[in-house]
């Protein structure tokens, strides 16, 4: 009788760690079943829901046994016995359902245990009894091992649309083999090493060329030297870069999925978290079938776990308060993806109460992120960021949903290592939402190397605008002109982080944009742009707010990727704009421009409710309509005079009348603009408020 094989220490964990990925996908198919079924059981199982989880689960048992893994394989088993007889009875009810996804967490905290993870505290047993006798007879074995099995057919359920037979020849499909990303990592990175001599080898191609072409040769022995070193280095060249780019295309394909297994866990999480929180929640998912890079996948997941839960636990209303607030009991989060270009966008909303301002700058006060004078002075929307920051949250106690304060920050700070963003927008009483952005695949991308201290940083070439000369400058410091507006400089503050062993006098100034708005950084020389692989900071280069991705130059040096979107956090806050307009389509077209232009804008619908908003709240520029209902322009601007309000607010007028005595009667009120409605208002609107605005 031969001998069972038995792998060694080393073939035994990468086989774990094989199971590891297999088992969770097999568990969001599961876990997104069980939702399915619970919702609507007739529609999921006309649809093969069933049979999908089925297979899903003799998966896991077969997958489990290779590894030894019997505990696993155990439950793994009875699951299938209780969804089998679930299906035979034609109900899955809640009890099953909360049966079935106690089954899914105790495999996963098991294989979790497994790999080394913390302890699982799983009576075996005790559940597999529970999910073999539910809904059916076939109790597991005396001995502990699960009984052999065939695999699942095809299940007809009462008083449902028998399932079709399949089809004898199964459709032709890719083949494919599972590969660890620490193995596509190293590829990329002998990919990036492999860019790097390229782009070395380019530099060294024009650098002879140059040298021929500076020597003093007659013009015929130039040509034929400079000619015989491009004809021997063009062709290789063009053939190592076609190699390099379809390399690098692959291997980035081969890391990409559906982006629906960062989405596979959210439904379970808000049934959950809804259920204990007494909260009626609908989830709309939407998007799933972009394809995403492993990498920003691994930071996206748990992200929107992180976003969902704070959205179940902080913004949904229970039912009563809903209803008492005129809204419907039960609260809506969508989560939806796009794909623009090369960027992923997604967006998170909830119908919920929004953000408390009040409750983030007492608790900013008191972690000491901001003094009290300061905090008094912040707008909402810089407010609010402050949940980003690390160990923040507005709870007094911590409780077993949330309430630490970890998440937000690890979002942020996950999708910066790839040159990702977050965007808040909360609306108190009306919502929350939260914008993700970060790179669809993990590729090489066009970046500005520039000097300005001891070692070179880069600007992503998407961020920026224009590289202007400051060598004719005669002061130091002021706004530079890019175009015909003025663009702010970093600061030295800023410039300390990005070379602390101190920086050379500027020669350049690199404009970048983020959000709307411009800020432009102050650099000794421009080297080059270059196609370069990004990657996140490697160790022992400390990650800061400023800096947290890198890319490697072909000198082998570490190229620290400067953060766009942090540079422009550096700047005072955007000044806050009104616009007074009862006309709801120029409303919207000049809240639309202005926001596009990096301002914060709200809208009044008459004067009188501008009047109040002015008072209330502390705003930089006015934008009103002359013929209001309530209080018409001229009315408001007089009474805001009277106030003594004007010193301090930049007020344009706006018509699409064309009595020409209205620029006069704008004057006369105090207004600093008139413009006319039409086609290039908006345009103009934002020239005057520029000018008027460029100190604020």
């Amino acid at each position: 009788m031969s001998k069972a094989f038995r792998p060694d220490a080393e073939l035994q964990r990468e086989l774990l760690a094989i199971f590891a990925g297999e088992a969770r996908d097999e568990l969001d198919t599961l876990s997104a079943g069980l939702v399915a079924l619970e919702a609507d059981t007739a529609a999921a199982v006309g649809a093969g829901r069933v049979e999908e989880m089925m297979r899903a689960a003799h998966s896991l048992k077969g997958g489990a046994r290779a590894i030894e893994l019997e505990p696993v394989d155990r439950i793994s088993h009875a699951l299938e016995t209780l969804l089998s007889g679930a299906a035979a009875r034609g109900k899955f009810d809640s009890e099953t359902v909360d049966l079935g996804y106690r089954a899914l967490d105790a495999i996963e905290s098991l294989v979790e245990a497994a790999g080394g993870g913390p302890p699982a505290e799983v009576n075996v047993s005790s559940l597999c009894d529970e999910l073999a006798g539910s809904h059916g007879d076939d109790k597991p074995d005396s001995d502990g091992g699960a009984p052999e099995e065939t695999e699942p057919s095809t299940l007809s359920v009462a008083g449902a649309q028998t399932a079709p037979e399949p089809q004898k020849t199964a459709p032709v499909q890719d083949s494919t083999v599972r590969v660890s990303v620490a193995k596509l990592d190293r590829l990329i990175g002998s990919v990036r090493e492999l860019e790097s001599a390229r782009v070395g080898i380019e530099h060294a191609a024009q650098e002879l060329t140059g040298v021929a072409e500076a020597a003093d040769l007659a013009a015929r022995q130039y040509d034929s030297r400079a000619g015989a070193i491009r004809d021997a280095t063009e062709q290789p060249l063009a053939r190592l870069q076609r190699a390099t780019r379809e390399l690098s295309d692959d291997i980035s394909q081969a890391r990409t999925v559906p982006l629906s297994l960062a989405f596979d866990p959210l439904p379970r999480t808000v049934r959950d978290l809804a259920r204990d929180l007494g909260r009626e929640v609908q989830l709309e998912l939407s998007g799933g079938g972009i394809d995403v890079d492993r990498a920003v996948l691994e930071v996206i997941r748990p992200a929107l776990v992180h976003l969902i839960r704070n959205a179940v636990d902080h913004g949904i209303e229970p039912p009563a308060m809903r209803a008492a607030a005129g809204k419907p009991e039960q609260g809506t989060i969508s989560v939806s993806a796009k794909a623009r270009g090369s960027q992923l966008s997604i967006e998170m909303s909830d119908d919920g109460v929004g953000i408390d301002g009040d409750a983030v700058k007492s608790r900013a006060i008191a972690l000491g992120l901001v003094d009290a004078k300061a905090a008094a002075t912040m707008e909402y929307e810089e407010l609010i960021r402050f949940v980003l920051k690390p160990a923040f949250s507005t709870r007094d106690s911590v409780s077993k949903i949330s309430g630490r304060g970890v998440g937000l920050d690890a979002v942020f700070e996950g999708l910066a290592a790839f040159q990702g963003s977050v965007e808040i927008e909360s609306i108190p009483g009306k919502g929350s939402t939260f914008t993700l952005r970060a790179p669809l695949a993990i590729a090489a991308i066009e970046c500005i190397v520039a000097q300005l201290g001891r070692d070179p940083i880069g600007i992503v070439l998407s961020d920026a605008v224009r590289i202007v000369s400051l060598e004719d400058r005669e002061a130091d410091h002021g706004p530079v002109q890019v175009g015909e507006a003025p663009v702010p400089l970093v600061g030295p503050e800023v410039l300390a982080q990005l070379a602390p062993g101190g920086h050379q006098q500027a020669r350049f100034a690199i404009a970048v944009e983020a959000d709307a708005r411009r800020i432009a950084l102050p650099v000794y020389d421009v080297l080059s742009v270059l196609r370069l692989g990004t990657m996140p900071l490697p160790p022992p280069l400390p990650a800061t707010e400023m800096v947290r991705s890198a890319a490697i130059l072909p000198s082998g040096e570490v190229l620290r990727l400067v953060d766009a979107r942090a540079l422009i956090a550096t700047l005072p806050p955007a000044p806050r704009v009104l616009v007074a307009e009862d006309s709801a389509t120029q409303r919207e077209r000049a809240r639309r421009a202005l926001s596009a232009a990096g301002y914060v804008v709200e809208v009044a619908e008459d004067g009188r409710a501008a009047l109040t908003a002015l008072l209330e709240g502390d705003f930089a520029a006015l934008l009103t309509d002359f013929e209001m209902p309530q209080m018409d322009g001229i009315e408001l601007v007089t009474e805001l005079s009277e106030r003594g309000l004007l010193d301090e607010l930049s007020v344009i007028f706006w018509s699409a009348s064309d009595n020409p005595t209205l620029p006069a009667a704008a004057a006369e009120a105090g207004a600093d603009g008139f413009v006319e409605k039409g086609p290039e208002a908006e345009a103009a609107v934002l020239d005057a408020f520029r000018r008027l605005l460029s100190d604020s």
